[in-house]
């Protein structure tokens, strides 16, 4: 049996086609409010189909936008695919946001932006700000609107390994086997329903090198806003609007340069700093 499902995503109309019915639920689940009643936008097809009978370690074929069908040796690995050349694909659209490199967290002082190069820590460094009561958007991308200055995070999973679930699981996160053996972690399994747009009132710029303890250092907004260009997706607009855009949030936000150590230390650091400059 054949599913469709069809997305909205801010502007961007995308199909999911799958002879898996659990794949087209678990995307559905992430997209929550953004289901498309429109007719199918096979343009934008992104298809994952199970073939069991295939030779183990090529079972599951996924196709994409621009990407020839390929296998995938897991089910997690396929949908996670899929999930990537979406939001991929997502951000290169001109929907009227600038796109942020950075995970978008919740605290009762504001919006909290993780941002950084690939592999600085910022999903994990967010699960374990969840771990102590704060809440997750969403992992890798978060959007901007220019013209209120205020950010939503980009519907994402998180991709975790079994090395950052090790360390989460070491901070006091526990996550269902299966979400663990699929490696597609939702805000929802977090127990967050809603995400709305947030003005952000602190800017953690995660470093790539780690220490042996954690270290933050303040950084001016000047700063802060070239460094988040760097993080910064165009899609149609000019440099001199992105410009305008970062130097907005960055002026409007708290600013830390922040080197990791322990997660569950570099967690505490976040939250004091949190803690102690929210007047």
């Amino acid at each position: 049996m054949i599913v469709e499902r069809h997305f909205h995503l801010f502007g961007y109309r995308a199909t999911f086609r799958t002879n898996y019915p659990r794949a087209a639920d678990l995307l559905a689940e992430l997209y929550t409010g953004h289901s498309d009643g429109l007719p199918p936008t096979i343009a934008n097809l992104y298809e994952l189909y199970h073939r069991p009978e295939s030779p183990s370690g090529s079972q599951w074929v996924i196709a994409a936008p621009g990407i020839a069908a390929h296998t995938k040796p897991t089910f997690g690995a396929g949908l996670n695919g899929i999930e990537a050349s979406v939001a991929g694909d997502s951000v290169r659209y001109r929907h009227g946001f600038n796109t942020v490199h950075g995970a978008l967290v919740y605290a009762p002082q504001g919006g909290i932006l993780l941002s950084g190069c690939s592999g600085a820590g910022k999903s994990t460094l967010s699960l374990a700000l969840a771990a102590r009561g704060l809440q997750v958007g969403g992992d890798d991308m978060a959007l901007l609107d220019p013209s209120s200055a205020l950010m939503r995070p980009f519907p994402r999973c998180f991709h975790l390994d079994s090395r950052s679930a090790e360390l989460l699981e070491g901070v006091g996160l526990r996550l269902p086997a299966e979400v663990l053996r699929d490696q597609f972690v939702m805000p929802r399994h977090l127990g967050v329903t809603e995400t709305p747009p947030v003005r952000v009132r602190f800017v953690f710029m995660l470093e790539p090198q780690r220490l042996a303890l954690p270290r933050m250092e303040p950084e001016t907004q000047a700063g802060c806003a070239s460094f988040l260009l760097l993080q910064t997706g165009r899609a149609g607009f000019t440099d001199r609007d992105a410009v305008r855009s970062m130097a907005g949030l960055a002026g409007s936000a708290r600013c830390f340069r922040l080197w990791s150590g322990d997660l569950g230390r570099t967690a505490n650091v976040v939250l004091r700093t949190i803690q102690t400059n929210s007047c």
